[in-house]
């Protein structure tokens, strides 16, 4: 079946290597990434049981995760709801009733308010967490896998004669950080102008030299925690 606003929007981003979103942290997302993101949205839909022409509600902040739900809609051929993150419990139990929706997702820290209205109303209930996945959705001793410095909220779900019963736990996949030390001290008096520096190397993440005071200096490396730096007699 031919899906025109995805062949328009979001085909031509597979093998794409040009960037497509530039993110908070400075990193940048290519159209290709995106494009593969899009596809693990999309297969996340299906496994909730998304096909086309079901309505996705989603409440949850602006961001590149929204935008590939979205996108992962169109992929599916479901219609997309987005809704205001300022709507109450109440309010938004009448939108989703209103429209018929067999998804809701929601931001992490709103699951457990939303509950008892995706149970009311007989929708699923889902969290928008990063890059989360599951081996088998129906294995209540399944292998989840998600990032690192990600938190997620993960519902479980027992559907019988009688209805549905959930319970939500809370997954946080941290690392200990790396405490940054830039070294000794050092002060020259025989005209030297440069130097190699001794910081320590980051466990996890990277490293970034910058001057805070000083005029003239630059670095060989700034990601290099023993690099060359250069400044000027009397600074």
């Amino acid at each position: 079946m031919s899906n025109p606003l995805y062949d328009a929007l979001f085909a031509p981003l597979s093998g794409n290597d040009r960037p497509f979103l530039y993110l908070h942290d400075d990193a940048v997302l290519s159209g290709d990434a995106f494009h593969r993101m899009i596809a693990r949205y999309a297969n996340a839909l299906g496994e909730a049981g998304v096909g086309t022409g079901d309505r996705v509600v989603v409440q949850a902040a602006k961001s590149p995760r929204m935008l590939a739900v979205y996108a992962a809609a169109v992929t599916a051929g479901a219609v997309f709801l987005p809704l205001n993150t300022a709507y109450t419990a109440e309010e938004l139990e009448y939108f989703v009733s209103d429209c018929g929706a067999s998804l809701l997702l929601v931001d992490p820290a709103r699951i457990d308010a939303l509950a008892p209205v995706a149970r009311k109303l007989g929708v699923r209930l889902e969290s928008l967490g990063e890059g989360g996945s599951f081996d088998d959705i129906n294995d209540p001793a399944t292998t989840f896998t998600g990032q690192e410095c990600e938190a997620y909220t993960l519902l479980w779900t027992i559907t019988t004669e009688c209805g549905e019963y959930n319970d939500g736990v809370s997954i946080t996949f941290n690392h200990t950080p790396t405490q940054a030390n830039a070294g000794q001290n050092q002060s020259f008096t025989d005209g030297t102008t440069s130097t190699i520096l001794a910081a320590n190397t980051p466990v996890k993440g990277t490293g970034e030299w910058s001057i805070l005071s000083g005029e003239g200096g630059s670095f060989a490396d700034i990601n290099n925690p023993s690099t060359l730096f250069s400044g000027q007699i009397y600074q």
